[in-house]
């Protein structure tokens, strides 16, 4: 992760300064968990609320329909709230490897000027596309598993595509 921050950075592709790429790495990681918390705190919410049901007791079957119309709900806001995050932790890792600032990855306001300035459709429709092209290159090697070719291709492509991802994410980030 350390190395991706160079390539935020717009710094060469090459190996050195372990110590520095470390210390960014670990960073981008506790970014990465402070932004997951509120999505994971719905999530535990509306689970919890689905198997604390008191109906349980007198009426099993209501209470059956219950908990699966409370995990339904609950699921939907948790991907909606997970979206939003994501979408914002994104742009904070970038902006993090900016600024060289931890306190950076949490300007809000700022972050939302950045992808305002991008343009929020074209900002999401690159998510996705990101998103997509991975989960089929994911499948493809999924699929290769079978006869191990798919093991090898994960260890040959993971480091490449890692960092044209980050190249993608801060291209995106410096054309606000």
């Amino acid at each position: 992760m350390g190395f991706t921050v160079r390539v935020y950075r717009g710094g060469e592709a090459k190996l050195g300064e372990w110590i520095k790429m470390l210390i960014d790495g670990i960073l981008v990681w506790i970014i990465g968990i402070v932004y997951s918390i509120v999505p994971m705190i719905v999530l535990f919410i509306f689970g919890g609320a689905a198997l604390m049901n008191p109906m349980l007791i007198m009426d099993p079957e209501a209470a059956a329909a219950a908990t699966a119309g409370v995990s339904i709900i609950g699921l939907i806001i948790f991907l909606i709230v997970a979206l939003i995050f994501g979408i914002m932790s994104s742009m904070a890792i970038v902006r993090f490897a900016k600024e060289e600032s931890l306190g950076a990855a949490f300007q809000f306001g700022e972050i939302f000027k950045i992808i305002g300035k991008i343009g929020w459709i074209h900002y999401i429709l690159s998510i996705i596309i990101l998103a997509i092209i991975f989960a089929v290159i994911g499948f493809i090697c999924g699929l290769l598993m079978i006869v191990l070719i798919g093991f090898i291709l994960i260890l040959i492509l993971f480091p490449f595509l890692c960092i044209w991802q980050a190249r993608f994410v801060a291209n995106l980030y410096e054309s606000a």
